[in-house]
């Protein structure tokens, strides 16, 4: 299957802008909740999540089919298949931490 030529957009001030917002936000929302409330950084950290949700909702099916094709066509490649089991292998070390854990608590 050949890969299409890529006709994205390219990045404009507005996203840059975008990011460094979200990304201060989220800074702004960890510090509150280390120095003040936990459950208010909880609230900003979920409006973040809650528009970035909607944002997904937003993007066209012939853009999320697009967007399918290629991170199919990455998994085919080598690079994609060694993230695949490191993500396999990350994953085996979560659920061994977990039942280890899980053994400690229960002695």
């Amino acid at each position: 299957m050949q890969i299409e030529k890529d006709k994205s957009r390219k990045v404009t001030k507005e996203d840059i802008i975008t990011a460094l917002f979200v990304a201060g936000f989220l800074i702004f929302a960890l510090i509150i909740g280390e120095f003040y409330s936990k459950i208010i950084s909880g609230i900003l950290v979920g409006i973040i999540l809650l528009v970035a949700i909607v944002q997904y909702l937003r993007v066209p099916k012939e853009e999320k089919a697009k967007i399918a094709r290629a991170i199919e066509e990455h998994d085919k490649t080598f690079i994609g298949r060694a993230i695949k089991i490191s993500h396999y292998g990350l994953y085996l070390a979560l659920i061994v931490g977990i039942v280890l854990w899980l053994l400690n608590e229960i002695k």
